[in-house]
């Protein structure tokens, strides 16, 4: 079990589902256009990390499975 979604694993956020889009969450008022463009930056940066994080779980997880 690595812990993550398929869509984070893939697109490194989480998906908002549609009540958060037609409904003012907090996630949606507090959202800044350039803030959000320097913190796509550093999840960039760090995505090989998180993904291999996601790989050494997923590992473990196997050779527990096998014991």
């Amino acid at each position: 079990m690595t812990n993550e979604t398929p869509y984070r694993l893939t697109y490194d956020i989480d998906a908002m589902i549609p009540v958060e889009v037609r409904e003012p969450s907090t996630r949606r008022l507090l959202f800044q256009q350039q803030q959000n463009k320097e913190n796509m930056r550093v999840e960039l940066k760090t995505i090989d990390e998180v993904q291999e994080m996601v790989r050494i779980r997923e590992e473990a997880t196997k050779l527990q499975a096998t014991r």
